[in-house]
């Protein structure tokens, strides 16, 4: 019989850690059990797609419910008896630890800088993590920069791993060496439309970039869009917010450039998906985003609107050697974030915390050993 691990997160709401669950599904349902538990019950996924033994919803409404949702979660781990139980995102991660028995292997997930993310917006975040977070519970981490900025505001107690997201191997199929890039450029971005993501920088650099021939379209949605969509009008800016898109990998293929201002990531795995498609990305200096492109991005400063508008002048005219950033990421891509070493070292890693587990990690052989300390 397959070990089982019960997994938890917010929602099923599209998002890069909600898309890559499901994603991993179909790879994790051969392996294990997989006992999938929401905090809410909104999804953006049709239901074929979410591959699982069992399915539940904890009617999470506000933080006078976390402790009748960790009663909840306790009786499904009751339940099932689970090898792991495993969380990702924050809300999801502190219930899970409030529900989960000593004797159970917990594993929680970091999918951005916790201290920007979570701990300056809401007072209460880091005491929760704090109170909650022992020894025994292992953390995985999407970057090396989101597991360092975790340590120094909470420590690190136990074990910790860092697990470099994968990309849908269509962004591979659809790369194609971008050569040059001319006088007139087209850049693109994708990510939902908030604050995190910095779009206002590019309205502003835009403003100086009004008659020249470089343009921008914008996929996702967000609660900033009806503000951004003022000020594009307002100021008659060659920038599009195009919505949401099912076929970005090949939408990617219209575009010359990628760009994403972002005051903070986690990961970034759209850039490492534009990436994989051959375009050359336009990048916040961040060291994150230096990490996950291994380098291979023009970064500019994210504060400074006339550092982004230095790029485009020397793409412009001609002074990036353009084919070698976009032979080299999709080089790049193909070596470090290719689904099936993902599924191997997360196996490995699944089978070092919890023994129960340990015979999925012969998958691991080929996906190569896990970063982690003890």
């Amino acid at each position: 019989m397959k070990p089982t691990i019960v997994h938890v997160i917010d929602s099923l709401a599209r998002g890069g850690a909600e898309t890559l669950l499901v994603d991993l599904l179909p790879d994790l349902a051969a392996l294990y059990r997989i006992i999938l538990v929401t905090l809410r019950p909104e999804s953006d996924f049709p239901a074929d797609e979410i591959v699982c033994e069992a399915r539940y919803c904890l009617d999470y409404r506000g933080a006078a419910s976390l402790a009748g949702c960790a009663l909840a979660l306790r009786r499904i781990i009751r339940r099932h008896r689970p090898d792991l139980v495993r969380s990702q995102l924050y809300l999801s991660g502190i219930v899970a630890r409030l529900a989960t028995p000593r004797g159970t292997p917990l594993a929680f997930s970091i999918h951005n800088p916790m201290s920007q993310d979570a701990y300056c917006r809401n007072r209460l975040a880091l005491p929760l993590e704090k109170l909650t977070y022992r020894k025994r519970h292992a953390l995985i981490s999407v970057s090396r920069d989101a597991l360092e900025d975790f340590d120094r505001w909470v420590g690190i107690r136990g074990r910790s791993y860092i697990l470099y997201n994968f990309i849908n191997s269509a962004y591979l199929a659809a790369s194609r060496i971008r050569r040059s890039a001319g006088p007139a450029l087209r850049l693109v971005s994708v990510g939902m439309l908030k604050e995190q993501k910095n779009y206002f920088y590019l309205i502003d650099a835009f403003k100086q970039l009004r008659g020249e021939p470089v343009t921008l379209d914008i996929y996702g949605e967000g609660p900033l869009r009806a503000s951004l969509q003022e000020a594009i009008d307002a100021h008659g800016l060659a920038i599009t917010l195009k919505g949401k898109r099912s076929d970005i990998p090949a939408v990617l293929g219209d575009y010359d450039l990628y760009v994403m201002p972002s005051f903070y990531e986690g990961f970034g795995i759209a850039p490492v998906e534009a990436m994989a498609t051959g375009l050359p990305l336009l990048l916040s200096d961040l060291p994150v985003l230096r990490e996950v492109t291994f380098g291979n991005a023009l970064f500019f400063d994210p504060a400074e609107p006339r550092s982004f508008l230095d790029l485009v002048r020397r793409l412009r005219e001609g002074a990036v050697d353009v084919a070698a950033l976009s032979e080299r990421g999709i080089a790049l891509a193909s070596d470090h974030y290719r689904k099936q070493a993902y599924v191997g070292r997360l196996a490995a890693i699944y089978g070092d915390i919890a023994p129960g587990l340990a015979a999925g990690g012969a998958v691991a052989a080929e996906g190569g050993v896990p970063s982690f300390r003890a």
